[in-house]
């Protein structure tokens, strides 16, 4: 059956609000460790319990408290013990962390044992949430384990046509991707990795040139960016336990092409692109056959354009709303 899009960005940003119901918030993260960094009173993420049970954190010089259930990297390694170098601590958390998630990829849990598989060696930064500096990297396929925030970007190109309109260039991933093969996407996409944590702009001109072969130029004359979205996604519930969570910001960037530019597949990792109406846009994005976070990155680009109005959409409001939640981990 058909979605909405109301549907859809709730699927996407269906973690549950404290102020809704704050009892069931409650029961919700009692399925979960925080995961903190010693000597921050701040959480950073949230690890399912089946993992905190299956692996010995202790072995890598976590401490685990059961009764707060709390996970803390770096066991008496706070800043002071560096001299107050940032630059040193950081260091040593992410050697830390490197070394647990390298050992995490060896285990027998299923979902433990799957980093060996889709291990990336890309990172991606965790940041105190207070100051936004970074405290340590990740390696990007453990980010979901942990629960942590995380980032990316989104490009959607479209054409204004006289005779047809609006018209948007929609991906089709490779259906020998990792994750999410074949399903449509933006027309390019990907994680902030640590590289490009401070310059987003330049990670989604990275993927313009390199998924969809645009010419550079006309990207960096042309690309308009907006405000941020935002959500907090639950995974479904697994066998072992429950479901990885994902908060996730994404900087969404627009940007007009000429009629005669015609993006083509770069890297492999897209299988090929069209260049659909609105309407077989909304089609599409109603029969869910959208990777789900570019989905609802689609339906922020027609909310901005108007395509979407709360005259025309049942839970209009709703959707905004959802589409730039605030992220408290706590």
């Amino acid at each position: 059956m058909p979605k909405t899009l109301l549907d859809i960005v709730r699927e996407c940003d269906n973690f549950p609000y404290q102020a809704d119901n704050p009892e069931f918030y409650k029961a919700t993260l009692a399925e979960y460790y925080a995961f903190k960094v010693a000597g921050s009173a701040c959480t950073l993420g949230h690890v399912p319990h089946d993992i905190v049970s299956a692996f010995d954190f202790s072995s890598c010089g976590w401490a685990v408290d059961h009764d707060a259930q709390t996970v803390t990297l770096g066991h008496n390694q706070t800043i002071d013990k560096f001299n107050f170098d940032h630059e040193k601590w950081s260091s040593a958390l992410t050697a830390t962390m490197s070394t647990t998630t390298a050992k995490m990829s060896k285990s027998p849990h299923p979902a433990l044992s799957k980093l060996s598989t889709t291990w990336r060696n890309e990172t991606f930064p965790i940041a105190n949430p207070v100051t936004g500096r970074t405290m340590l990297e990740i390696e990007r396929s453990a980010s979901a384990i942990f629960g942590i925030l995380t980032s990316g970007v989104q490009l959607t190109c479209y054409v204004e046509d006289p005779a047809r309109g609006l018209l948007l260039w929609i991906a089709r991933r490779s259906r020998t991707k990792q994750t999410y093969p074949g399903l449509l996407d933006n027309t390019a996409a990907g994680g902030l990795e640590t590289r490009f944590s401070t310059c987003p702009l330049e990670a989604v001109v990275r993927e313009a040139v390199e998924e969809a072969s645009l010419d550079e130029e006309i990207v960096r004359r042309g690309i308009r960016p907006s405000i941020r979205i935002s959500y907090y996604h639950a995974k479904a519930p697994r066998a072992e336990g429950p479901g990885f969570l994902q908060p996730e910001v994404e900087g969404v960037y627009s940007l007009r092409l000429e009629p005669g530019v015609v993006p083509v597949p770069g890297d492999g990792e897209v299988e090929g692109f069209y260049l659909w109406s609105v309407e077989e846009v909304l089609g599409a994005l109603r029969n869910r056959e959208f990777k789900l976070n570019s989905a609802v990155a689609v339906i922020d680009f027609l909310v901005r354009r108007r395509v979407v109005t709360a005259e025309n959409e049942a839970g209009y409001a709703e959707i905004v709303s959802r589409l730039h939640r605030r992220l408290d981990l706590d």
